[in-house]
C-alpha cells in the first residue's frame, strides 16, 4: 500500500508539473506572436518568382506577422544606383536579389552570414558551381546565396542547317567551323540589306542585343585579360600569349578582328550589317531572326522565352516569320584544343548593412539556399541552376539544358570599375573600327586602354585620399564591484 501510495505521489507531481508548464508560443517561429514586420526585397528580375519563395517561406516558418514586398526595378543599373544611393542614406531593402559582380564589388556594403555547422564556407564551395562560388564567397566568408547561372549560347534555325550544311543539323563546337558555318549559311542578294539570309548575327555593337558579350566571351577563351592582376589598369590590349597553332598573339587584338570580320564585306564570313537590325528597337538581332533573314543569334536562357514570346504575338504587318519547331539551342562555341569557358552571369541574394533585421534576412536567405527550394525557383523562371545537385536533373531538358551544363565551366570576369561605363566605352571603341573600315585594331584598343588606365588610376588615387581610417571602438570594461 506504501508503495502505491509513494508511486501515486510521484506521478502525480509529474503530472501536475508537466500540466501546468506554460508552452512557448514563439518556438518556432520567426516573428513573435502578435507583432509584425513588413521586410522589403528588391529586384530587377523575376519579381513573381521571389514574391511566391516569400510567401513558401512565411508559411515553413509560421511568420504570420511578417509581411515581405517585391519592389521591382526596370533595370539592373537602376536598382543598383537606388541601392547605393538609399545605403548613403542609411536606408534600403532587407534583401536585394542582384547580379554576383555587384555581390563580390560590394562585400564591405553587405552582412555576411554569421556561419553555422550546417551552412559553412566549405559547404557552401561543394553545393554550388564554381562561378557562384567566386561571386558569393571572399576570404571565408559568405556574402550571398546564389540561385542562377546563366551564360551565352547559340540560339539557331534548325530547318537553315539543315538546308545548307550537309555534314551536320547543328552549329559547330569551335569558333573556326562556326565560321565556316556562316560562310556556308549566308546567302547575299542584291537588296538593301545585301543579305537573303545571314548565316549570324555578329560583328556589329550598335544592332545586336549582345554584341559586347560575344565579344567578351571570345576574348576570355583566348585569354585576354581586362585588367592588370591587382586591378590597377586596363590590359585587354596588351594581353598576348600562345594561340593553339603555336603563334604568339596579341588576345585582345586578335579577338576583335575574328569578331569584326563578320561586318567587314572583304571576308568571306561577311553576314551582318547595319541594316540587318534596328539598332532602336529593343528586339534588334531576335527579330530578323524570327523573320528567318539570320540563321544564328545568341542569347541567354530567358531570351529563348523571350523570342517565343515574340513568335506567339507576331505582327501581320512584319510580314512572314518562321516556325517555333525550328528553333533549337546549342552550346558557346569555343577556342580549338582549348578548356571550356563561357563568361558567368550569376544572380543571387544578398543582405546590405542597412537591412534593420540581418539575422531576419539571413534566415530568409539560408531558407532559399535550400535544394528542394531552388528547384522550385527554376521550375518557375527556368533560370539555369547554381547547385551543383540539381545539375543532372535539369540538363535533361532538351532546350534549357545547354545553358545548365555551361554553368559547370562558366567562370566570372569582374571588372574593378563599373561593368556598364567600361561596356559603353569599350563598344563605341569597336564599333568605330567597324564603321571606319579601320584596319589597325591594335592602336585603337591601345588608345582606349591607355584613357580607360588614366581615368581608373585617377578614381583611385581621389578613393585613397577620401579614405578615413575606422575608428575601433575600445574594449568595454568590466563593471566594478561595489
Amino acid at each position: 500500500m506504501k508503495k502505491f501510495f509513494a508511486g501515486f505521489l510521484v506521478f502525480s507531481m509529474v503530472f501536475l508539473a508537466t500540466g501546468c508548464e506554460k508552452k512557448d508560443p514563439n518556438k518556432g517561429r520567426v516573428i513573435p506572436v502578435g507583432q509584425n514586420y513588413k521586410m522589403q526585397v528588391w529586384t530587377a528580375e523575376e519579381s513573381d518568382a521571389i514574391d511566391a519563395l516569400g510567401k513558401e517561406f512565411i508559411s515553413a516558418t509560421k511568420a504570420a506577422g511578417l509581411n515581405i514586398k517585391v519592389v521591382k526595378f526596370s533595370s539592373e543599373e537602376l536598382l543598383q544606383k537606388t541601392l547605393l544611393d538609399k545605403m548613403a542614406e542609411g536606408a534600403g531593402p532587407d534583401i536585394v536579389f542582384t547580379t554576383g559582380e555587384w555581390i563580390y564589388k560590394n562585400k564591405n556594403k553587405l552582412v555576411p552570414l554569421t556561419q553555422s555547422e550546417g551552412f559553412t564556407a566549405e559547404r557552401f564551395m561543394a553545393s554550388f558551381v564554381l562561378a557562384a562560388g567566386e561571386a558569393m564567397v571572399q576570404n571565408g566568408e559568405i556574402y550571398g546565396v546564389p540561385m542562377a547561372v546563366d551564360s551565352l549560347a547559340i540560339i539557331y534555325n534548325e530547318d537553315h542547317l539543315i538546308t545548307r550544311l550537309l555534314d551536320r543539323n547543328s552549329p559547330g563546337e569551335t569558333w573556326h567551323e562556326f565560321r565556316e558555318d556562316t560562310e556556308k549559311l549566308t546567302k547575299q542578294d542584291n537588296s538593301i540589306t545585301r543579305f537573303a539570309v545571314s548565316g549570324a548575327a555578329i560583328g556589329r555593337m550598335d544592332n545586336l542585343n549582345y554584341g559586347y558579350e560575344i565579344l567578351e566571351n571570345i576574348m576570355i577563351q583566348m585569354g585576354a585579360k581586362f585588367f592588370t592582376p591587382d586591378g590597377t589598369a586596363a590590359n585587354f590590349a596588351s594581353s598576348t600569349g600562345i594561340l593553339p597553332n603555336g603563334q604568339r598573339k596579341n588576345f585582345g587584338e586578335e579577338a576583335v578582328n575574328f569578331f569584326t570580320s563578320f561586318a567587314k564585306p572583304q571576308y568571306k564570313n561577311y553576314s551582318w550589317n547595319e541594316m540587318m537590325a534596328n539598332k532602336n528597337e529593343n528586339s534588334r538581332d531576335f527579330k530578323t531572326f524570327l523573320k528567318g533573314k539570320t540563321s544564328m543569334v545568341f542569347g541567354y536562357s530567358q531570351d529563348l522565352l523571350k523570342i517565343k514570346n515574340m513568335l506567339a504575338n507576331w505582327n501581320v504587318k512584319d510580314g512572314a516569320h518562321i516556325s517555333e519547331k525550328n528553333i533549337r539551342v546549342d552550346f558557346m562555341p569555343q577556342m580549338a584544343d582549348s578548356t571550356k569557358v563561357v563568361v558567368a552571369k550569376v544572380l543571387g541574394f544578398a543582405v546590405p548593412k542597412t537591412a534593420p533585421h540581418p539575422d531576419l534576412s539571413w534566415k530568409m536567405l539560408k531558407y532559399l539556399a535550400k535544394k528542394d527550394v531552388a528547384s522550385s525557383f527554376h521550375n518557375a523562371t527556368k533560370l539555369p541552376t547554381a547547385r551543383l545537385d540539381l545539375i543532372v536533373e535539369q540538363a535533361s531538358d532538351p532546350e534549357l539544358g545547354f545553358w545548365v551544363r555551361q554553368a559547370k565551366f562558366a567562370r566570372n570576369n569582374f571588372l574593378p570599375m563599373d561593368r556598364a561605363v567600361f561596356k559603353q566605352k569599350f563598344s563605341t571603341a569597336v564599333q568605330e573600327i567597324v564603321d571606319k573600315k579601320l584596319t589597325d585594331s591594335l592602336r585603337v584598343l591601345k588608345n582606349l586602354e591607355h584613357r580607360l588606365t588614366i581615368e581608373w588610376k585617377e578614381f583611385l588615387t581621389l578613393e585613397k585620399l577620401i579614405q578615413r581610417p575606422v575608428k575601433k571602438q575600445p574594449p568595454a570594461q568590466p563593471a566594478k564591484k561595489k
